[in-house]
């Protein structure tokens, strides 16, 4: 056992720790904060293995939740954090609870306060050659829970991982047990690869381990509609544009499905008709396989609308209402996750330089047209609906929105124009017939004559 020492430790599980001690109990630091923390990054969640049982640490500390009493584990609110606490029978019992776990390098304990490291299976040899390894038996440890396949291609994105022979065989063979569990699970374990600094790491395992067709066939289908060379490329290419991606969870995903329909449909109508399908098409899948991972509503519209509104191809001869309507369909809010997924897609291209270009040229323009501020939405208008009602007398309707649309168009294209008197003109003269307004009155003729 080595020594560690425990300034790392936050202020408020110290004193948790020192609860533990000063009630006559072991209590020791596992998990992924601790494997971090020897990894010299920052740790996130702390969990600790106590040989209190789960009734005694609710007697200890005033806010516990009791998660999975069932099975000993309760959890402690602290100010700043929630800690999971989970019983075992002293020091036995922790060598019981780290064989039990997935891999070696979370085979961890620190003691408390002495700061040793219990490290039975070589963890921390596995962190410094940074060599993924099941603990002890690979087949055993994956059957116990097939969510552990999904979360090696997890390591391996996130802190580059290689993955033992043996642990990959006993992971290709489980992999198809990941049908059993739970779709949240699986989306947890997916979102927190796709965030890796090395995603393409963890796609290369979830590729090779069979993982990926169980939990995205749309990605890996067959290729019914193509060739398998076709459907390898395909894959290359969401892999490559992932990875060119800002690590935002929205933008890695609308990167992961804006080709899902690639190669699908007919191009009769002409390529930018079918590009415009195929983005409509790859959407729908979108919405689809973030339904059946019971995605929240808000991530669900952000990535379905990221997939739609994709830069077009073409855009170089785009006149300046054509960049106003594009400025005005994907709103402030998104656009800059609009053109991240635009410059992922052409760096994962291997005409990458032409259209880089293209892309930095609408770039430039679009600041310019944004440093203008001209309006983008019918609220910007400078006339209401309630304007017209009462400039030509009509009822509430939908006219009314016909008539606000006709305008908003017309100001795209004019900025300009965008003034009461010059709207309201525009309108008479289009609508010549549809507003013949009834004279003024000439006012009293026998107080004019006197």
């Amino acid at each position: 056992m080595a020594g560690i020492a425990l300034n790392i430790i936050p202020d408020d599980l110290h004193e948790v720790l020192q609860r533990f001690v000063a009630g006559g109990f072991e209590v020791w630091v596992v998990g992924g904060a601790l494997r971090d923390m020897l990894l010299g990054l920052p740790p996130q969640d702390w969990d600790l293995t106590s040989s209190a049982s789960p009734e005694e640490v609710m007697r200890l500390f005033p806010r516990v939740v009791p998660i999975g009493f069932r099975h000993g584990t309760v959890q402690v609110h602290t100010r700043v954090r929630s800690i999971e606490v989970t019983s075992c029978a002293g020091l036995q019992g922790i060598r019981a609870d780290l064989q039990r776990r997935d891999f070696t390098i979370n085979a961890l304990a620190l003691t408390y306060p002495d700061g040793l490291l219990l490290d039975p299976f070589r963890g921390r040899w596995d962190l410094a050659t940074r060599t993924l390894r099941a603990v002890e038996n690979a087949s055993a440890r994956f059957r116990e829970d097939p969510l552990r396949t999904l979360r090696a291609g997890r390591f391996s994105s996130v802190y580059g991982f290689e993955i033992e022979p043996l642990t990959f065989a006993a992971l290709q063979e489980t992999a198809p047990r990941l049908q059993g569990v739970a779709w949240e699970r699986i989306r947890d374990e997916f979102f927190k690869m796709l965030l890796g600094r090395q995603v393409r790491k963890g796609f290369a395992v979830l590729i090779r381990g069979g993982i990926l067709p169980v939990i995205l066939p749309e990605v890996t289908r067959d290729a019914e509609e193509g060739t398998d060379r076709d459907c390898e490329e395909t894959l290359e290419h969401l892999v490559n544009c992932v990875a060119y991606s800002p690590r935002r969870i929205q933008v890695r995903l609308a990167a992961l499905f804006h080709h899902l329909a690639e190669g699908t449909g007919s191009r009769s109508g002409g390529e930018g008709a079918w590009l415009v399908a195929s983005a409509i098409e790859s959407a729908q899948l979108a919405q689809t396989i973030l339904k059946r991972w019971r995605a929240s509503r808000n991530l669900t519209r952000q990535v379905v609308a990221l997939v739609t509104q994709q830069v077009p191809e073409g855009v170089e001869g785009w006149r300046d209402g054509e960049i106003r309507r594009f400025l005005a369909q994907v709103g402030r809010d998104q656009l800059d996750d609009v053109l991240a997924l635009a410059r992922a897609d052409r760096m994962a291209r291997r005409d990458r330089r032409r259209g880089l270009a293209v892309l930095r040229d609408l770039q430039k323009r679009v600041a310019d047209e944004l440093e203008r501020n001209p309006p983008l939405q019918r609220q910007d208008l400078a006339v209401s609906g309630r304007d017209l009602m009462q400039a030509f007398h009509l009822p509430s309707g939908p006219l009314v929105g016909q008539l606000l649309q006709t305008l908003y168009q017309y100001v795209l294209e004019h900025p300009a124009s965008n003034e009461y008197k010059i709207l309201m003109d525009f309108l008479k003269k289009k609508y010549t017939l549809m507003f013949q307004l009834p004279p003024k009155p000439e006012g009293n003729k026998q107080n004019q004559g006197g």
